[in-house]
């Protein structure tokens, strides 16, 4: 643990031209597992910093501390824990994931609980476990949405029934010392949110009832239940329930209209909607800062570095003074105490690894934590930079890039390029270290992260452009990124491969199958291959009436009417325009992305006589969170990529 003063080591930080052209190459293992530190908080009083971290093979709870340092607490692995919250002074929850079979149910589930740790008698407590008339088959057992001020208890949202057909959605009051919990309030099968302030009151209860195409807010403040706002004849939910404001005059929803939180929109308890401007409107929202209970208290702004705007007058002057301090890196805050005096930051400069470092709101102090990746020095990281290139239409596409490690400006010419479009698609890639695009950079290749349209985070105008535009203008926005930089002289045209996962995969076999003359080497980790097989699984995952279909349609298009361009789109109908090997990497218990994908595109770039392999994972899902699978999934791509166009 490192207690030198961050601000210091910005100020020794040298420029990147300086470095050794021959960087050092840390083992695949160091990009591959997964990275040190998993998740933190900060405890109420913000004396304690809780940390789930990687050690050797385990994850280790530790417990950081002015006084006593750094202490390891609790073996986590079997927990497969990769979320902390510290509720109170001695109790952290713990959310741990698993892969799970449920008796009379189709298929795994990937199945979440909360567990607390007490730090005093350091006893674990499964909340919810033996609670009665469960729904067997729900994976999401680990959310909480509140605290009872005072108490112990908080409040967990979860299904009840026994069969589909009787299912329905109940809050839960479960103390954290107990594992079974009681029904504090009941929805009904269509509800999709709750927000209960702290002394028990039901502030909101947010419901979408599919089959009628009506959305309604609920409220119990102030008496009785009633309804406080409804929507009717809309198919997708308008808005999303965040949070009370801080003074607890208002709702604050999300417009889903919007790109990613969009324009926030305030509810009174009159029921009258009025846009909120919180002085930075014009920046799509991230995300927003609320406490256990929701009350929220600032936002974050996407884009390449985040940005911020706090409600209270001299809490965002302090942020904004800490923002200062720290100009030229990328600050994530990642949580704070209950009086905001102290802030847990992950700071990212473009040259080094990420760091974890608190900052003292007061004093404007600076103190080093650790680093995220301590196996990858400064000196093996890849520069990342943001650029623009204007797509074939003349719309500007925002891009990352990430250059070999130890280049200097005078040897970025005619380097092997990776071109990576990301997952989502309604995410986007920012100035932050990405695992995959450093590990290739520090192996000598040039990495290329386009964030086409269709990605969130640069305005709803520009992420609704990518709407029925997979294979389309999506991918033009990925190839003209491409030749933007093989235009310049930094790519070598006949050295290059596309890599991508999830959405990227799509992407990446959209690129083998409709620009062939483009790519040397094909990588899909994960990817949708058959637009029309998508549809049909979001239908029957979720019916033809619901929301989440609605939007499906929206993003690749309704097979009712859109087949045609569905299936010209889908790459598994082109495999004899592919002239690229192409390597697929896909884990058999992928509920996102089923297997399907991975396996139909095989078969058909097999029967078209075309070059291509197929790994799959049997216990593992899309993200390939197993440390080993994913260290395994990486060797396999290097040693492909390599094959196919060099490194260094």
């Amino acid at each position: 643990m490192l207690r030198a003063l961050v601000a210091s080591l910005i100020f020794v930080c040298v420029p990147f031209t300086a470095f050794a052209q021959s960087a050092p190459q840390p083992p695949l293992e160091a990009y591959g597992k997964k990275a040190t530190i998993r998740s933190v908080s900060m405890s109420p009083s913000g004396e304690k910093i809780a940390m789930i971290a990687r050690t050797g093979d385990q994850d280790i709870l530790y417990i950081y501390s002015d006084a006593e340092g750094v202490t390891p607490y609790v073996d986590l692995t079997k927990l497969s824990g990769n979320w902390v919250w510290f509720p109170t002074e001695t109790d952290v929850i713990i959310r741990g994931y698993k892969s799970t079979r449920v008796f009379g149910y189709k298929g795994e589930l990937d199945y979440s609980a909360a567990i607390a740790f007490n730090l005093e008698n350091r006893k674990f407590t499964q909340l919810l476990k033996g609670t009665d008339a469960l729904y067997p088959a729900q994976s999401g057992l680990g959310n909480i949405v509140g605290r009872l001020e005072g108490t112990n208890e908080v409040l967990m949202p979860a299904f009840t029934g026994r069969t589909d057909n009787d299912v329905s959605t109940a809050l839960f009051k479960v103390k954290l010392n107990r594992s079974r919990g009681r029904v504090f309030k009941k929805g009904n099968k269509y509800t999709m949110d709750w927000l209960v302030d702290t002394d028990g009151t039901l502030l909101a209860r947010e419901d979408m009832y599919d089959r009628s195409d009506r959305y309604a807010i609920y409220t119990e403040q102030g008496g009785d239940r009633r309804t406080l706002f409804e929507m009717n004849d809309t198919p997708q939910p308008p808005f999303s329930l965040l949070g009370i404001k801080y003074d607890r005059s208002a709702l604050i929803l999300s417009n889903r209209n919007q790109s990613g939180y969009g324009a926030l929109v305030e509810l009174d308890f009159s029921g009258n909607l009025s846009t909120a401007d919180y002085g930075l409107a014009r920046k799509p929202l991230q995300q927003i800062f609320k406490d256990g209970n929701n009350v929220v208290h600032g936002v974050e702004y996407a884009g390449m570095r985040p940005s911020y705007k706090f409600f209270d007058p001299a809490l965002d002057a302090k942020i904004q003074a800490m923002m200062n301090l720290l100009e030229g890196f990328s600050v994530d805050i990642i949580d704070y105490s209950a009086d905001w005096t102290q802030i847990v930051l992950r700071v990212f400069d473009g040259y080094d690894s990420p760091q974890y470092i608190t900052y003292n709101t007061n004093t404007q102090e600076l103190v080093g934590l650790m680093h995220a990746r301590p196996d990858v020095p400064a000196e093996a990281v890849g520069e990342v930079m943001s650029i623009e290139y204007p797509a074939r239409d003349g719309k500007t596409i925002p891009a990352v890039v990430t250059w070999p490690a130890g280049s200097t400006a005078e040897t970025r010419s005619n380097l092997p390029t990776l071109i990576m479009p990301h997952g989502g698609p309604r995410a986007y890639d920012s100035m932050r270290f990405d695992w995959l695009a450093q590990y290739f950079a520090n192996r000598g290749y040039l990495v290329i992260q386009p964030n086409f349209r269709g990605s969130s985070g640069f305005g709803s105008d520009f992420m609704k452009a990518g709407n029925g535009e997979w294979g389309g203008k999506m991918q033009d926005d990925v190839t003209d990124g491409l030749q933007a930089m093989i235009d310049s002289g930094y790519s070598d045209p006949d050295r290059t491969c596309i890599v991508g996962w999830s959405y990227g995969g799509y992407s990446a076999l959209a690129g083998g199958a409709f620009t062939p003359d483009l790519y040397n080497c094909v990588v899909a980790v994960a990817p949708v291959t058959d637009l029309m097989l998508m549809a049909r699984d979001e239908r029957l995952d979720h019916g033809s009436s619901s929301y989440i279909y609605d939007y499906w349609k929206d993003m690749i298009g309704d097979p009712k009417t859109d087949a045609d361009r569905m299936k010209d789109r889908s790459p598994v109908n082109h495999a004899e325009a592919f002239t690229a090997p192409v390597l697929l990497i896909h884990g058999q218990d992928d509920r996102i992305v089923p297997f399907e994908h991975s396996n139909r595109m095989k078969r058909a770039l097999e029967r078209a006589g075309k070059s291509v392999e197929l790994i799959r994972f049997r216990t593992d899902g899309h993200s390939l969170v197993d440390s080993d699978n994913r260290a395994e999934a990486l060797q396999a791509m290097s040693d492909f990529v390599e094959a196919h166009i060099g490194g260094q």
